[in-house]
């Protein structure tokens, strides 16, 4: 218990000894005691605490005289106040604390050292500024309305992705900017502009006028209209001017059955072809414009065909693309021989003197007179429709020479022809070579595409080989396949087995 009780004395005397210790600080700090103020040792006033505070703060400084504005009032001074703050009351006469705001001037006991008089400054007078208006900013939108795209400054594909915490680079100068916006006008101009509408098409029917027979060493005149269905009865009427050229009489013509669409405008060429007969001019093409147009060809037999029946064919193409052929058979007899009077044309009158009253509704005849050789005349009989549009086309090309294969494909679609491409047409799954063996039989026409890919593809000698043993063996594919090339002149020469066919050159890729 003993050493208990002197720790706890000791810890009591050095908590005295500290309280007495403190006191004594405080006091010769110069605490005032009792209102009296008792300088400190160091000779400066002591402030409390809050007074400490207050002067840190910076306090207002009075205007002085030579700067106040003209005409402000005069500024009110404390009481007893000369160049500085001072402050009244027991504390101030007693000698109390020091003043909040001090003062430079003054010295460290608080009493204020003589200064100079200033001379006062003339005052400068400050003009006034005129208010200067405050235009309000437009707000920003995260992303403008969709109507805005149009009147925006900027095109609608430099705003994507612009917000309104960003910026928009402007040019910095006027003249700068003025070019830019010329052409973005522009280009707004172009791109509003409407696009060109495509030429409205119309039905279009293809008939030929000619004779059935005709003298060797004269001219005669095949004439072949392009017309609307309904301006059948007007080119009738027109071709009465050519009853010499077609033999004395305007004879029944050959017409197809089916119409085509044509675009106004479009270029239309028909060539006519016949062994035996040069016609002239060889080929002609005009652009269609409605009702009706007349293509004129003129030919003269040779004496070297008396007897002869020629058979021939005007091949029909729109736009390059052959879309249509009418069929003819002419016989050729000599100069002492009478042509036989061939079925007149509705309104057309013979040479003696008969005519054929005009008929609206009733179809046309497509019938030929039957030729006066027994075997020409059966062999009439078992061919086919002389007027003919294709509907069912098949193409036969390299996969190299595609772009011109489509370019045909495109076309004859347009023309409403039911077209086999192999890419296009034949299923997934589906076995490609009995699709092509299929298709060759359903078709009206083979196309073929004549270059030297084609003539190296085993896949279009198949195709044709196939056409001329399965499909047209009879008469060895004539008329039914129609080879065509397109650089000039032929790249490759044809294969013997199709050495009998005719291949025409057609521009259809300009090199």
């Amino acid at each position: 218990m003993e050493p208990t009780l002197v720790i706890i004395g000791l810890i009591v005397i050095v908590v005295i000894v500290m309280v007495v210790a403190l006191r004594s600080r405080r006091g010769s700090a110069g605490e005032p005691r009792g209102g009296t103020y008792v300088p400190p040792a160091s000779g400066k006033p002591r402030q409390s605490r809050d007074q400490a505070k207050t002067a840190e703060q910076p306090s207002p400084q009075p205007i002085p005289p030579q700067q106040a504005r003209p005409g402000s009032p005069p500024q009110p001074t404390r009481s007893g106040e000369t160049g500085g703050s001072s402050m009244t009351g027991p504390n101030a006469a007693a000698g109390g604390y020091p003043p909040i705001n001090s003062n430079p001037d003054r010295d460290d006991f608080g009493t204020l050292e003589p200064k100079a008089a200033e001379q006062p400054q003339p005052s400068v007078p400050i003009p006034a500024l005129p208010p200067q208006p405050i235009t309000p900013a437009p707000p920003l939108t995260e992303t403008p309305p969709a109507e805005q795209w149009q009147s925006a400054e900027l095109p609608r594909d430099e705003l994507e992705g612009v917000h309104a915490d960003d910026e928009v680079p402007m040019p910095a100068d006027d003249d700068e900017a003025a070019p830019d916006l010329q052409e973005r006008e522009e280009s707004t101009l172009e791109t509003a502009a409407p696009e060109p509408q495509p030429a409205p098409k119309s039905e279009v029917n293809f008939t030929a006028f000619y004779p059935r027979t005709a003298q060797a060493t004269r001219r005669y005149g095949l004439y072949i209209y392009a017309h609307l269905p309904t301006a059948l009865t007007t080119i009738q009427t027109d071709a009465q001017k050519f009853t010499q050229e077609l033999g004395g009489s305007v004879p029944a013509p050959r017409t197809t059955k089916q119409p085509t669409q044509i675009a106004e405008g479009q270029p239309i060429t028909i060539t006519p072809e016949c062994e035996g007969l040069t016609f002239d001019p060889p080929t002609l093409t005009k652009r269609w414009d409605a009702p009706y147009v007349r293509y004129e060809f003129d030919f003269k037999p040779t004496v070297d065909h008396i007897g002869d029946e020629l058979q021939g064919r005007a091949l029909i193409a729109v736009a390059g693309i052959e879309v249509a052929q009418l069929k003819f058979t002419i016989e050729v007899v000599g100069l002492d021989a009478t042509p036989t009077d061939p079925p007149l044309a509705a309104g057309s009158t013979n040479a003696g003197g008969t005519t054929q009253p005009p008929t609206t509704n009733q179809p046309l005849s497509t019938n030929l007179v039957p030729p006066s050789n027994p075997l020409a005349a059966a062999k009439q009989l078992t061919q086919s429709d002389p007027a003919k549009l294709y509907t069912k086309i098949f193409i036969s090309y390299s996969r190299k020479d595609k772009p011109v294969a489509e370019a045909y494909r495109l076309a004859q679609l347009a023309l409403g022809n039911d077209v086999f491409m192999d890419t296009y047409s034949i299923r997934t799954g589906e076995d490609w070579r009995v699709a092509l063996a299929r298709a060759i039989d359903s078709a009206d026409i083979f196309q073929l595409f004549w270059s030297e890919n084609s003539a190296a593809s085993d896949n279009v000698r198949n195709e044709w080989d196939y056409a001329l043993h399965y499909r047209c063996a009879e008469n060895h594919c004539v008329e039914f396949i129609r080879p065509v090339f397109w650089k000039a002149p032929m790249p490759v020469p044809p294969p013997a087995e199709l050495s009998h066919l005719n291949f025409r050159y057609v521009p259809l890729v300009q090199e």
